[in-house]
């Protein structure tokens, strides 16, 4: 146990420093050019928002399936459930700042008409803040629900029939909260399969996090009868299984828009595909299905940890990238027209997030580590 305390140590030293060194540039942006830095603020949240949701979403799914990965990664699970409510937190100014950064919110504040009757209600600011609430609630409910429905050792003791309707949930409020954070950056244009394609890119960029917390800590004991190579292959087996179905998602909706050829629905496409974007996205394509696909198909290399460790570093970088190459195009038309601040935004969210989950899985594994021991001796 204190090489993995050393190690998360040494790991919460690193986000305190990414924490404060992206917070004092991005407050430095946000007062000279809020115009530009409060999109990228968003951008960055819109990220680890997703990673946040990911984690809930494994985390109920481990729930109702107990199963062997469960059981061995529930101190990490548990420890992701804490960034819910530093979400929550993160979210406060992008709500008292939507004219910046939302089309529809700058026609309210101007006094403009809406393009619709029903954008004009959907859209209110009271309403708006009425669903945001409502969607923390469920995950902060759900997440704190989850936590006490597992023991130290991770087996679980909330009842199926309760994490499948906070499952239920958790889908339904993400699909409708990407629809307001998302979606609603170009208002004219819709996907109905929008808000799931968006949870699925979080769960794998989760993933990719809980494989590499995984590997990282290694050496911390464990349930004797608990193998650590078969369970490193289910967790390769899931990253595998949910890539397929975010490359179903994401194909689906390409084809449907492709075959309907509405300039309502083409825009976003050609906006995601025209110039310097049309790289990314190939380098998506590439980094974020292919190579891993191919990558996680051999047994030898999900079982081995410092090469899964490496796939799942690749698949956070590209998750990434995949997800500015969602948000971004709607304020910018190029590439380099990313304003800096983007950058300070994913490395102070990411300081703090790292901070607050490392902090909350060294309590976790401590608990487990001290309920072994007395079951052991």
């Amino acid at each position: 146990m204190r090489d993995a305390t050393r190690t998360l140590r040494h790991c919460q030293i690193a986000a305190v420093s990414a924490a404060l060194i992206g917070s004092a540039g991005s407050a430095w942006a946000l007062v000279t050019d809020p115009d530009q830095s409060w999109p990228a603020y968003h951008v960055s949240f819109l990220f680890w928002w997703q990673i946040t949701v990911g984690f809930l979403g494994l985390t109920l799914l481990r729930c109702i399936i107990r199963s062997n990965w469960g059981n061995a990664t529930w101190p990490y699970l548990k420890a992701s459930l804490v960034t819910i409510p530093l979400i929550a937190v993160l979210f406060i100014p992008t709500g008292l700042n939507l004219p910046y950064i939302f089309p529809w919110a700058i026609e309210e504040s101007s006094g403009g008409p809406h393009a619709n009757p029903f954008q004009a209600v959907y859209f209110g600011r009271s309403f708006f803040w009425g669903r945001c609430l409502g969607y923390f609630a469920i995950w902060l409910a759900s997440g704190f629900v989850t936590a006490r429905g597992g023991t130290a050792s991770g087996d679980a003791r909330l009842p199926r029939r309760v994490s499948s309707f906070a499952l239920i949930a958790l889908v339904l409020s993400t699909t409708f909260a990407a629809f307001d954070w998302g979606m609603s950056l170009e208002p004219e244009w819709y996907s109905t399969i929008y808000g799931a394609l968006v949870l699925i890119s979080g769960v794998v960029g989760a993933l990719a996090i809980l494989v590499l917390s995984l590997t990282l800590l290694l050496r911390v004991p464990r349930l004797p009868q608990l193998r650590v190579r078969l369970v490193l292959n289910d967790l390769g087996n899931l990253l595998l299984a949910f890539l397929l179905i975010w490359c179903y998602f994401a194909f689906s909706q390409y084809l449907i828009i492709w075959a309907g050829n509405l300039p309502a629905e083409v825009t976003w496409y050609v906006r995601r595909s025209a110039g310097s974007w049309q790289l990314i996205l190939l380098l998506i394509v590439a980094f974020h299905f292919v190579v891993p696909f191919f990558l996680l198909l051999p047994r030898e290399q999900k079982q081995n940890p410092r090469r899964l460790a490496s796939i799942a570093i690749l698949l956070f970088a590209a998750n990434l990238i995949q997800s500015v190459w969602m948000y971004a195009p709607s304020f910018v038309e190029h590439v380099s027209g990313i304003h800096w601040s983007l950058g300070t935004s994913l490395l102070a969210m990411g300081g703090w997030w790292s901070l607050v989950y490392t902090m909350a899985l060294a309590q976790s594994l401590t608990g487990q580590e001290m309920l072994l021991k007395k079951k052991y001796e």
